[in-house]
C-alpha cells in the first residue's frame, strides 16, 4: 500500500483497494487499477523496468501471499507447539484431543496418534474421569505416560451430567456399582441413555461388572435409584436411618442387618464377545479403544502401503495448488 501511494500517487482508499484485490486474488480487480499503477509511477519518475518488477511482484502475492505478523505469530505458536509435543506429549496431547472434542472425528486419528508416540489411551471412567482428557501418572507400557478419557467425548453424556457425576462422587467416594451409582447420581442430569453411553464405552467397568450384565439390569437399577432420590426429596426415610452414630458397626454385625440397604439383584458375568463389545464401544465414543479389529494385521499392512491413508502424496499435493 505504501508503495502504491509513493509511487503510483495512489490515495489510501485505492491503495487499500489495490491490497483487497491482491489478497482476494481478485484478477480482474487488478487488471483494471494496473494502468492507473503503472501511469501513476511513470509520473513519478519511476524506472520502467522497476514498474515492471513492482507490478510482476503483485501478480506473484497474488498466487500466494500472507501477512507478515500472521506469519511471525504463526511462526511462535509453532515453535512453542512443538516444544511442549518434545517435552510434555502427553499434556500437550492431552489439551490438543480435549480441543477437538466437538469434532468427532478429529479424536480417533489423534488418539491414533498417541498410540505411535507411545502414550497410552485409557477408557473413560466414572471414577477417575474430568470433563476433558486427563493425563495419569504412569503409564503401564513403561513410555510417555498416559491419557485419561473424558467423559465430555462421551455420545450423550453432557456437561451438566458429567458436573453430576464429578458431584456426587466427590460428596460420597467412588462408585461401586452400577445400583451405587443410579442411586448417587442426580437423575434429572444424567438420563437412561446417558447411562447407557458410560456402560457401553466402559466408563463404569471400575465397579468390576461387565457390560453386558450391567445393560440387563440398568432398567431396574435406574428406577431404584429414581426411587431413592424421590424418596430423599419428600423426606420419606427407611427406619434404618434412626440408628444412632455408631450404631452402623452393631447392624451390620447383627443378624438381619442387610435389610439396612435395599438388596440388589446381582450382575451377570457374561460380557459380549469381542466383535459386539467394540461395537457398542465405537457406538459410543466413535472409536475403538480396548482393542482395534485391524490391530493383529497392523504391521502386515503397514509392510504392504506406500502411504498412509490420512497422508496426501507430494504428487497430489501439487495438483491441489
Amino acid at each position: 500500500m505504501q508503495i502504491s501511494k509513493e509511487l503510483a500517487g495512489f490515495s489510501g482508499a485505492k491503495a487499500d483497494d489495490l491490497r483487497k484485490a491482491i489478497g482476494k486474488k481478485n484478477r480482474a480487480a487488478m487488471a483494471a487499477l494496473k494502468p492507473e499503477f503503472v501511469e501513476g509511477c511513470r509520473a513519478s519518475g519511476t524506472k520502467p523496468e522497476v514498474i515492471e518488477f513492482l507490478w510482476t511482484t503483485n501478480e506473484k502475492s497474488a498466487d500466494y501471499s500472507f501477512n507478515r505478523s500472521h506469519a511471525a505469530c504463526y511462526a511462535l505458536i509453532g515453535y512453542r507447539t512443538a516444544w511442549l509435543k518434545a517435552n510434555y506429549p502427553a499434556e500437550y496431547m492431552a489439551a490438543l484431543i480435549s480441543s477437538v472434542m466437538s469434532t468427532k472425528d478429529k479424536v480417533p486419528f489423534f488418539v491414533a496418534r498417541c498410540e505411535e508416540m507411545g502414550i497410552e489411551i485409557l477408557p473413560p471412567d466414572v471414577n477417575l474421569s474430568d470433563h476433558e482428557f486427563t493425563v495419569g501418572a504412569s503409564s503401564s507400557n513403561g513410555l510417555v505416560g498416559n491419557i485419561r478419557f473424558g467423559l465430555d467425548a462421551v455420545k450423550g453424556v453432557g456437561y451438566q451430567a458429567v458436573e453430576a457425576i464429578k458431584r456426587a462422587r466427590a460428596e460420597g467416594g467412588e462408585f461401586t456399582s452400577l445400583w451405587d451409582f443410579c442411586e448417587r447420581v442426580d437423575n434429572r442430569a444424567v438420563n437412561k441413555k446417558a447411562i447407557e453411553a458410560l456402560i457401553k464405552c466402559g466408563a463404569l467397568g471400575s465397579t468390576g461388572a461387565s457390560r453386558k450384565g450391567m445393560m440387563a439390569v440398568l432398567e431396574q437399577a435406574q428406577a431404584a435409584g429414581q426411587q431413592i432420590q424421590q424418596d430423599a426429596q419428600i423426606g420419606q426415610g427407611s427406619i434404618f436411618d434412626l440408628q444412632e452414630p455408631g450404631d452402623s458397626a452393631r447392624a451390620a454385625a447383627a443378624p438381619g442387618a442387610g435389610l439396612a440397604r435395599p438388596v440388589h439383584p446381582p450382575i451377570s458375568g457374561d460380557e459380549y464377545e469381542q466383535a459386539e463389545l467394540l461395537a457398542v464401544e465405537k457406538e459410543s465414543i466413535g472409536l475403538f479403544i480396548s482393542a482395534h479389529p485391524l490391530k493383529p494385521l497392523r504391521e502386515a499392512l503397514r509392510r504392504r502401503v506406500d502411504l498412509p491413508a490420512g497422508r496426501r502424496s507430494p504428487s497430489a499435493a501439487t495438483r491441489t495448488g
